[in-house]
């Protein structure tokens, strides 16, 4: 199965190098940013190969969204997480496919095809960048840790909670990033060059792989009241350590 998603994601990378740096037709989404061609050649590449493949299989995709005849295996697809980064020419971008197994995440893949980084993840084996293991960082204190967060393309009243527990983070930590690519932020965690990552609520295709890398490496994820994330609810990744600091100040920002 790596091989396979290691094909998947490089030559989706590929299709989106195509465009990369182009001026590009973009249509807007509510509350979501935008869809460029990139989007929807890379997520159509994608599902094609998958169903060549994989017949039996489930699909949930970002672009042409849910394909569900309750088969056992089930592909959850982002074509291209960081659409803004993509198309404003920042080379901080992915594709991230994961794969569930009757109803748990068991390989994920997510590759930035700029920098050549390729992070994939196996239930009980481990999580890898370029074909070596890596694992979540080990710091402890929050005063040094470097957190990230996703974007915020809300305004008004939900907008203003959210920079409050923006600020409230950025006061207890050495920095935080926005990077624009949840899933890239979910890899860097898993792999040591973040320490945190928190979001008070996602797509299912924008955290999936991720999910499964940063407890491969030996990390945890949950909502902000310490339980497993489901859709709809917030997120957050880190060690176990950073995590049980940051539940008692994140609890009150949470969806019970």
């Amino acid at each position: 199965m790596e091989n396979f998603i290691s094909d998947l994601c490089k030559t989706s990378g590929e299709i989106l190098l195509k465009y990369f740096g182009k001026d590009l037709n973009q249509k807007e989404k509510t509350d979501a940013g935008f869809v460029t061609h990139a989007d929807i050649e890379s997520e159509n590449y994608i599902i094609s190969t998958i169903k060549k493949s994989f017949p039996e299989s489930d699909i949930v995709a970002e672009e042409s969204g849910e394909d569900i005849k309750n088969n056992p295996r089930k592909w959850i697809i982002d074509p291209l997480d960081g659409t803004t980064n993509f198309a404003s020419r920042i080379p901080f971008f992915a594709v991230s496919v994961a794969l569930e197994e009757d109803g748990i995440l068991t390989h994920s893949g997510i590759y930035n095809p700029v920098t050549e980084e390729f992070f994939y993840g196996a239930r009980g084996k481990g999580v890898f960048l370029n074909g070596e293991p890596v694992k979540v960082s080990s710091q402890d204190d929050m005063a040094k840790a470097v957190f990230s967060t996703g974007d915020y393309y809300y305004r008004g009243k939900k907008f203003q909670k959210s920079m409050e527990l923006f600020n409230k983070i950025y006061e207890i930590s050495r920095v935080v990033r926005v990077s624009g690519s949840v899933a890239l932020a979910l890899a860097y965690i898993a792999s040591g060059k973040y320490d945190s990552f928190w979001q008070e609520s996602f797509n299912y295709w924008d955290v999936a792989a991720g999910i499964l890398m940063v407890e491969e490496g030996g990390g945890r994820v949950t909502d902000f009241h310490g339980r497993k994330v489901k859709k709809g609810s917030s997120i957050i990744a880190a060690n176990n350590r950073l995590i049980s600091d940051l539940l008692p100040a994140l609890s009150k920002y949470g969806n019970r």
